[in-house]
C-alpha cells in the first residue's frame, strides 16, 4: 500500500501507523527468539517511523524494547540511553505503565553494574507510581527488586521484609515463577543472616531449606529449567553449613548437571566451588582439585567479563552524574527565575496595597469638609487603623518567621506588640480626626 503513488496523505499515515506497529512486532518476535540482531534492525526502523509521524507513545515503547536488546547484548551505555530516553517521553506523556517498566529497567542496569543507590532510588520511584495506581503484579516485582538490593548491600532484615511482602502478593495473584524468586531470596538472606551470627543459629538454616525447598517444588512443577540449578545449589550451600555432607553433594551435583545442560557458566562456577568443598572437606582431595581447576576456568571467564562491564559502569556514572548536574542546573534556573516573578508580583501588590491605605487615609482626612456622624467617623478611622496593621502584619511575616521559627506563640505575641504600638497612634488620630470631621 505504502508504494502506491495514488494514496492520500491520510491513508499513507495510516498505513505507516500500521507498519511500524507490525515492525515493533517483529523486533519482539526476535527478541523472544534471542535474534537480537534481526530484532535491532526492525525496532531501529520501527522507531524512524515513530519520529516521522510523531508517535511519542509508540516511539518510548519501541526504546524500551531497543534498550532490553542493547543490555542482553552486553551494550550496557547504549541500553540505559534507550530506557532514559523513553522514561523522558513516558514522563512527558504521563504514562505510568510505561514510566514503571522503564524505571525498573533502568534500576536493573545499576543493580548489576552495583550503583545500588541509584538502582534504590529508580525501583522506590517505580514503586511509587505503582502503589498509586494499585497495579499488584508491578509492587510485586518491584519489592522484590528492592529486596534485592538490600541483600547486595547486607541491609538483610529489610531485604527479607520486602521480599516476604512481595512474596504475600504473588501468592495471592497467582505469579508462580515469582513466588519461587521471592522464596529463593528470602532463604539466600536467611543464610546469610546466619553466616553473619557471632552465636550461629542453626533455626536460620532451616528456615533458609524450607524456602529453598518450596521455591524448588514450584520451579520444577512449572519447569523453570533455567533457574532450578540454581535453587540445587542453594540447598547445597545451606546443607553443607549444617554438616549435611552427603546432601550437600547430592545437591551439587544436580545443580552442575541443570547447569551444564542450560549453558549457565554463571550457576555452574558456583556448583564446582560447592563441589570443590564437599570433597575437600570429605578428604578426597583429587575429586576436590578437578573442581577447584573447573571453578578457576569459569571464574576467570566470568571476570574478564566483569572487567569489561566495570569500564561500562565508569562511563554510565560519569554520564548519569553529567545529566545530574545538568538537571540540577536548569532546576536552580528555573528555580531562580520563578524566584524573582513571585519577588515581582509580590513588590507590585505592596506597592498597591500601600498606595491604597494612602488613598483610603487621604479620604479619611478630607472628610474634614464633609459634616457626618461621630459612628461613621469611629467606622473610617478603625478601619484605616485596620487595614494598616493587616498590611504590616503581611509585610513583616516572613521576617517574623524566621525570628519565631514559626512558633505560634511568639507570632502571637508580636502581634500583640504591634497591635500596643499603633493603639496610642489609633487613639490620637481618633481624638484629632474626630473634632475635624464632626461639624
Amino acid at each position: 500500500k505504502l508504494l502506491d503513488k495514488d494514496l492520500a496523505d491520510s491513508e499513507r499515515i495510516f498505513y505507516k501507523k500500521l507498519y511500524s506497529g507490525a515492525l515493533n512486532n517483529k523486533g519482539i518476535e526476535a527478541i523472544n527468539a534471542g535474534n537480537y540482531d534481526v530484532a535491532t534492525e526492525f525496532l531501529l526502523q520501527s522507531l524512524e517511523l515513530d519520529k516521522e509521524l510523531n508517535r511519542k507513545a509508540g516511539g518510548a515503547y519501541t526504546l524500551l524494547n531497543l534498550g532490553f536488546v542493547y543490555e542482553n547484548q552486553g551494550m550496557i551505555q547504549k541500553g540505559l540511553q534507550s530506557y532514559a530516553e523513553a522514561l523522558t517521553v513516558l514522563e512527558e506523556l504521563n504514562d505510568s505503565m510505561g514510566m514503571m517498566g522503564a524505571l525498573n529497567n533502568i534500576g536493573y542496569i545499576y543493580d548489576i553494574q552495583k550503583q545500588y543507590d541509584i538502582a534504590l532510588e529508580q525501583y522506590q520511584r517505580a514503586l511509587e507510581i505503582a502503589k498509586r495506581r494499585e497495579i499488584n503484579w508491578v509492587i510485586a516485582n518491584t519489592m522484590n527488586n528492592i529486596g534485592s538490593v538490600y541483600e547486595s548491600t547486607n541491609r538483610l532484615k529489610e531485604g527479607i521484609d520486602f521480599c516476604e511482602k512481595a512474596l504475600v502478593i504473588r501468592r495471592e495473584i497467582k505469579d508462580m515463577e515469582g513466588v519461587a524468586q521471592s522464596l529463593n531470596n528470602v532463604g539466600s538472606q536467611y543464610e546469610k543472616l546466619y553466616v553473619q551470627r557471632t552465636e550461629k543459629e542453626d533455626t536460620l538454616l532451616y528456615k533458609a531449606i524450607d524456602y529453598y525447598y518450596e521455591s524448588l517444588k514450584i520451579r520444577e512443577e512449572i519447569n523453570d529449567v533455567k533457574l532450578i540449578g540454581h535453587t540445587y545449589n542453594s540447598l547445597s550451600s545451606a546443607s553443607f553449613k549444617l554438616g549435611n555432607i552427603e546432601e550437600a553433594l547430592e545437591f551439587a551435583k544436580t545443580g552442575l548437571e541443570y547447569a551444564i545442560k542450560m549453558t549457565s557458566p554463571a550457576i555452574e562456577r558456583n556448583s564446582s566451588l560447592s563441589l570443590y568443598n564437599i570433597y575437600k572437606k570429605k578428604g578426597e582431595y583429587q575429586q576436590s582439585l578437578s573442581y577447584y581447576e573447573n571453578y578457576i576456568v569459569l571464574r576467570d571467564s566470568l571476570v574478564n567479563e566483569k572487567n569489561q562491564k566495570a569500564s561500562i559502569r565508569q562511563q554510565t556514572k560519569y554520564e548519569f552524574e553529567k545529566k545530574q548536574l545538568i538537571k540540577e542546573q536548569e532546576d536552580k534556573e528555573m528555580a531562580r527565575i520563578k524566584e524573582e516573578q513571585i519577588n515581582r508580583r509580590n513588590n507590585l501588590q505592596y506597592s498597591l496595597i500601600f498606595l491604597s491605605i494612602l488613598l483610603f487615609f487621604g479620604l479619611v482626612l478630607s472628610l474634614g469638609f464633609i459634616k457626618v456622624s461621630p459612628t461613621i467617623a469611629e467606622g473610617l478611622i478603625f478601619f484605616a487603623f485596620l487595614l494598616l496593621f493587616e498590611f504590616v502584619l503581611v509585610l513583616a511575616d516572613p521576617y517574623v518567621d524566621q525570628l519565631t521559627g514559626g512558633e505560634p506563640l511568639y507570632k502571637l505575641l508580636f502581634n500583640a506588640v504591634l497591635a500596643g504600638l499603633i493603639f496610642p497612634l489609633h487613639a490620637f488620630f481618633e481624638a484629632t480626626l474626630k473634632t475635624r470631621l464632626i461639624k
